[in-house]
């Protein structure tokens, strides 16, 4: 039995233990994909439909990578500053404590260290042109346990959202448009959508939910808020997040050879910029984990049923992206 082999039977093994619906997983070196393979079901109720590599899933909060990306490029491209307060780019920003408002930056919010509590909500408006309405009703009311630049790692949604307001005000384009336009389509990642009306119409692994009798079914529902593109809402498969992979582990180039990002703006996003619980770090919406003698970089998802992983080794130039469906 070879490696392939016995990796296969690993992840059937897991997903009987765990009692998965479908399962995607990929692994990439700095070239190409060297696995990618579906498991189980898009749908029990159609068990003919199988999950392939080619399935789309809920990636969630591996969304905010392509947020920090977006963010990154406008930054190379002088529209904006890290460390600017976000005041002059939202002029009209209410907080729940005011004095935070001339401080917070787009560092703090990519880091999360903006003291932004981390409001949730699992349903919403489908149409991006609520979202300065939902930040102006939002944020004065959430919760700031700490101010900005205290060091303090709080995980905020919000605080990605509002980072997603500031590329879209300073370029007049919403932010679903800008990110595709700036970090998706040149990066190839052309099955990776934002909006409902177009994922829909692709191979699909819908959400699953277990009775407590340990039965499957499908949750009917795929809830959604266009106003949170910039925190979770994302749809995706391992091989467009093999694609995000690579353009780190080839620091800053996409497969085309095109540079999407200069090295100086893919090293600040994998830099620890504050310290999360025990040996982990938070960089510029990265994820910077502990493991073994070392550290891998990426991010997770979870908006439940759908959860995602995302890691890569940049000393080894190998990633793995994995997504399921209950």
């Amino acid at each position: 039995m070879n490696n392939m082999d016995i990796l296969k039977n690993r992840i059937n093994s897991l997903m009987e233990e765990y009692n998965v619906a479908g399962m995607s997983v990929a692994v990439t070196d700095r070239k190409c994909e060297i696995f990618a393979e579906g498991f189980g079901v898009e749908s029990v109720e159609r068990p003919v439909l199988r999950v392939e590599p080619t399935s789309l899933f809920k990636i969630a909060s591996i969304s905010k990578v392509i947020t920090s990306l977006v963010i990154m490029k406008l930054c190379e491209e002088g529209l904006i500053s890290l460390d600017t307060p976000v005041k002059e780019y939202v002029p009209w920003l209410r907080l729940s404590r005011p004095e935070a408002e001339k401080t917070v930056t787009l560092r703090h919010l990519l880091c999360h260290g903006s003291g932004l509590s981390s409001e949730i909500r699992k349903d919403g408006p489908k149409d991006e042109r609520y979202l300065e309405e939902q930040l102006k009703r939002i944020l004065p009311e959430l919760e700031m346990p700490n101010l900005p630049g205290e060091g303090i790692h709080l995980y905020s949604n919000y605080g990605f959202v509002l980072a997603s307001y500031v590329a879209q005000s300073v370029t007049n384009t919403r932010y679903s448009l800008l990110a595709t336009e700036k970090i998706l389509s040149p990066l190839g990642m052309n099955r990776s959508f934002y909006d409902l009306n177009v994922y829909s119409t692709y191979p699909l692994a819908l959400p699953h939910v277990e009775d407590e009798d340990g039965k499957l079914s499908v949750k009917h529902i795929i809830t959604s808020d266009a106003t949170r593109f910039g925190s979770g809402e994302l749809f995706s498969n391992v091989l467009d997040l093999s694609r995000l992979i690579r353009l780190f582990l080839n620091r800053g180039i996409a497969d085309s050879g095109e540079r999407i990002l200069k090295e100086e703006s893919i090293n600040q996003m994998l830099t620890p910029q504050i310290k999360r619980l025990g040996e982990d770090f938070h960089g510029l919406g990265i994820h910077i984990r502990r493991f073994g003698e070392g550290y891998v970089k990426g991010h997770t998802g979870y908006l439940p049923p759908y959860r995602a992983s995302l890691f890569f080794d940049t000393d080894k130039g190998v990633g793995a992206a994995i997504l399921l469906n209950t």
